[in-house]
C-alpha cells in the first residue's frame, strides 16, 4: 500500500514548529551556544553542529524536515556534524555547498549521504521544495556497518573511503531512487511519525536494509565509472571551461575549444549531464546572479549585463519562473533574512 505521504509533510511541519519554539525559547535563556558558532565561525570558518542539538530521549536516528519558512533560501553558514546526515528530496531540490567549494544540486527522488566531516552550507529555493533529513549517531552507523562487513569486503571501502573521507576521495554520495529505495525511505520517514511500539528498532531494521541496497547499487556505480572513466574526465573538462566561461560561452565555442563537432558536444554533455547545454547555462547564469543579488549593491541591469544576459525582461522572466519571486524580492529576502554567501558558488554538481 503506498503511504500518504501528504500526512506526514504536515507532520513534519508541525515537528519544526515544535523546534522552532524551542530554539527561540532557548536562546532567550542562554547565549552560549551562539557565542560558541560565532567563535568557531569566525576562527575556523565553519561550527560543528553537536548530537545534543537534535538527539534527545536516547534516539539513534531521528528524521528532519528542510522547512522552507525557517530555512535558509541561500546558503547558510557552512558547519559540519557529529553525526551523519542523509537527505531525501521528495519533491523539488536541494542544495548544497560543500567545502565552501563545490555545490551539489540534489533533485527529486534521490538520497545523499554526506559524511560527517564535510564541511557544507545549504538550503532549498522554493516553497514546493520538500526535503527530509536522516540524522543518525555514527555509533549506529558503525555498528549497522559491522554488521555487514563480514558480507563483503565493498562495504568496507563503501564506509571507510566514501563515507569516513580515509582518502578523501568523496564528501559525499549521491543516488538515483528506484522504486524499493523510495519505499524504504518512506516508511522509514513512517515509523518516526507514526510513533507506535517499537519504531526504534523497526527503523534500525529498515536503515540496516537501505544501506545493503545502497551497497549494492554502489557497488554497480563504480563498474560503470570504470567503464566510462575517460568520457567523464572530456566531461568534466568542458564543465569547467564552461563555469570559466559561462557569460560569452556558445556551444560552438565550447565545441571549437576541444575539437569537437557541435552534434558530439551537445550528445555528450546530455548524455553524461543529462541535462542539455542551455538548461545548464541557464542554471549557472541564474546561481551567479543570485550571489550578485545577495552579496552586491550593483544595479539589477548590470549583473544581467555580467552573467551574460542581454534582455533584462527574458531574465526577469526565467528568474522568476526558476525561484517564483523577482530579483528584487530576492534581494529583499537575503537581506531582510541576513543571509549572505560566504564566498562565490563554484556550480560544479553537474561536473562531477
Amino acid at each position: 500500500m503506498a503511504i500518504n505521504m501528504h500526512t506526514y509533510i504536515q507532520l513534519a511541519h508541525k515537528q519544526m514548529d515544535q523546534y522552532h519554539q524551542y530554539h527561540e525559547h532557548f536562546s532567550q535563556q542562554t547565549t552560549n551556544e551562539y557565542d560558541t558558532i560565532k567563535q568557531q565561525n569566525l576562527s575556523r570558518g565553519y561550527h560543528t553542529i553537536e548530537d545534543s542539538q537534535w538527539f534527545v530521549h536516547g534516539l539513534e536516528a531521528i528524521v528532519t524536515l528542510h522547512d522552507y519558512r525557517y530555512t535558509n533560501t541561500n546558503h547558510g553558514y557552512p558547519h559540519n556534524h557529529d553525526f551523519f546526515e542523509m537527505s531525501y528530496v521528495y519533491q523539488g531540490n536541494f542544495y548544497n555547498q560543500i567545502n565552501q567549494e563545490q555545490e551539489i544540486i540534489q533533485p527529486s527522488n534521490t538520497l545523499a549521504l554526506l559524511s560527517p566531516n564535510a564541511i557544507h552550507s545549504c538550503c532549498i529555493k522554493k516553497e514546493t521544495d520538500i526535503v527530509f533529513n536522516i540524522l543518525m549517531k555514527r555509533s549506529l552507523v558503525e555498528e549497522i556497518f559491522l554488521r555487514m562487513l563480514s558480507e563483503n569486503t565493498i562495504l568496507f571501502r563503501f564506509f571507510m573511503d566514501s563515507i569516513y573521507n580515509v582518502h578523501q576521495n568523496q564528501s559525499y554520495l549521491m543516488f538515483q531512487c528506484n522504486d524499493h529505495l523510495t519505499n524504504l525511505v518512506q516508511e522509514i520517514i513512517q515509523e518516526h511519525f507514526d510513533q507506535k511500539e517499537f519504531k526504534e528498532t523497526i527503523i534500525v531494521a529498515k536503515l540496516i536494509q537501505l544501506f545493503a541496497e545502497l551497497s549494492r547499487i554502489y557497488s554497480q556505480q563504480i563498474e560503470q565509472f570504470q567503464t566510462l572513466s575517460r568520457h567523464d574526465k572530456n566531461t568534466k573538462e568542458m564543465m569547467d571551461y564552461i563555469q570559466k566561461n559561462y557569460a560569452t560561452i556558445s556551444l560552438e565555442s565550447l565545441s571549437e575549444a576541444f575539437h569537437y563537432s557541435t552534434e558530439y558536444t551537445s550528445r555528450t554533455i546530455k548524455k553524461q549531464t543529462g541535462q542539455t547545454f542551455s538548461n545548464i547555462i541557464r542554471q549557472i547564469r541564474l546561481e551567479k546572479s543570485c550571489y550578485y543579488l545577495a552579496n552586491s549593491d550593483l544595479p539589477v541591469e548590470q549583473i544581467v549585463e555580467i552573467i551574460g544576459y542581454h534582455d533584462i525582461r527574458h531574465f526577469y522572466k526565467i528568474f522568476k519562473k526558476e525561484y517564483q519571486i523577482s530579483p528584487i524580492q530576492y534581494r529583499e529576502q537575503a537581506r531582510k533574512n541576513g543571509f549572505f554567501l560566504p564566498k562565490q558558488p563554484a556550480f560544479e554538481a553537474i561536473a562531477e
